[in-house]
């Protein structure tokens, strides 16, 4: 089985670095179980066709470490391209898991609606799976940052945000019709850093 890699070149800048970091993610696994299964019986279809850094193929295993996703430890393949003049390394994340984030999207969704709309997060949500209000914070910071240039790709592929007024009502609604774990792979197929 040979998954289809989706958005191999696509660049995410960290907030508080300049450096770019490549990730692949792997369409159409919903859950770390799914992943977790996947890695048992196709682990050597982790691996991308070519470097998502200067095209070429031939990447090698380069080893792998540990993410932490929903409460349970997941491994990830690290790459190597062997060329002399690129020698960096990339890896593949499954859809479900969030480059750069220790919770999952549907997490980070629920916390983001609940502050979009008003609500209080401590009272819905149980204090030991709760993001602190600094983290969703930061969460929604980076969402309204880069709202103009995900706006425009996701009212391309999904033309009835286009109605949505404010920032706030744009996001509740695309969450609502896609989920933010869709709406993410889909900004990182437009090559833009996701949410």
């Amino acid at each position: 089985m040979r998954l289809r890699y989706w958005g191999m070149s696509s660049t995410h800048l960290l907030s508080n670095t300049t450096a770019p970091t490549r990730v692949t993610i792997l369409p159409g696994i919903k859950t770390v179980l799914e992943y977790q299964i996947f890695l048992k019986n196709h682990s050597q279809d982790c691996k991308p066709d070519r470097c998502p850094y200067c095209g070429r193929s031939g990447l090698w295993c380069h080893g792998s470490y540990t993410r932490t996703a929903d409460r349970a430890f997941v491994k990830v393949f690290r790459y190597l391209c062997h060329y002399q003049d690129c020698g960096r390394t990339c890896s593949c994340l499954p859809e479900c898991i969030p480059p750069r984030r220790h919770y999952l999207w549907d997490r980070q969704q629920a916390a983001l609606v609940l502050v979009m709309l008003g609500k209080s997060i401590k009272a819905i949500i149980p204090p030991f799976s709760r993001p602190s209000l600094r983290t969703i914070n930061r969460w929604k910071k980076r969402l309204f940052a880069k709202y103009n240039e995900h706006h425009l790709h996701l009212c391309s592929r999904y033309p009835e945000l286009g109605k949505c007024a404010t920032i706030e009502s744009f996001w509740i609604a695309c969450f609502e019709q896609v989920g933010m774990m869709r709406a993410s792979f889909d900004i990182h197929q437009a090559r833009e850093a996701i949410p």
